[in-house]
């Protein structure tokens, strides 16, 4: 979508960190940014628009960090983040990637009201037929799911839901998210 070019000094990539990144967005919702931290320090900023400035769609975009050395190898560095114009509110989970090949793993992001879930938050994952496959606890709103059920074996290929509920928002009213994760072998 865009091109941010900066440099660093770094002599090796395992010395390099590129922090999940967050999209704002402003206070009329109808656009906003992300910030791109290496090491902990700001090193760019995209303000959510395509090379001819209009805004992007909301979605999950993709931040890229490449790092050339003078011997000229390279390391790439990856991280997701969500562009939502409207102000989060609710439950909110993702699952990255949402169709999962066997041998992969899936990346779960959770959030209430904009904010990571706090830590221990569950998030169940069940077959088609309703059977409890596995139980994961978020730190810092993310599990990762390698795609094992609770007796550590592989799952079959199919169909899984992934469900994290929320904080009450009424009297025993719990609010709740649902994903689709397909995987396959």
């Amino acid at each position: 979508m865009r091109t941010l070019c900066g440099g660093l000094l770094s002599p090796a990539p395992q010395g390099l960190e590129l922090t999940d990144p967050k999209f704002v967005p402003d206070a009329s919702e109808a656009g906003g940014s992300v910030t791109l931290f290496v090491n902990g320090q700001p090193a760019g900023t995209w303000d959510a628009t395509d090379p001819k400035g209009r805004l992007v769609p909301e979605g999950f975009y993709q931040a890229q960090l490449k790092q050339d050395f003078s011997d000229g190898t390279f390391a790439f560095y990856e991280a997701t983040f969500q562009v939502s114009y409207k102000k989060a509110q609710g439950v909110g989970l993702s699952a990255l990637p949402n169709l999962v090949y066997a041998g992969g793993s899936v990346q779960l992001t959770g959030t209430f009201a904009g904010a990571p879930a706090q830590d221990g938050t569950k998030v169940r994952i069940h077959s088609v037929t309703g059977e409890k496959v596995r139980v994961l606890l978020l730190s810092g709103g993310q599990a990762v799911w390698d795609l094992r059920n609770e007796a550590g074996r592989l799952v079959a290929s199919g169909v899984y839901f992934v469900v994290m509920e929320g904080p009450s928002s009424g009297p025993s009213r719990a609010s709740s998210k649902t994903l689709k994760v397909v995987v396959l072998r």
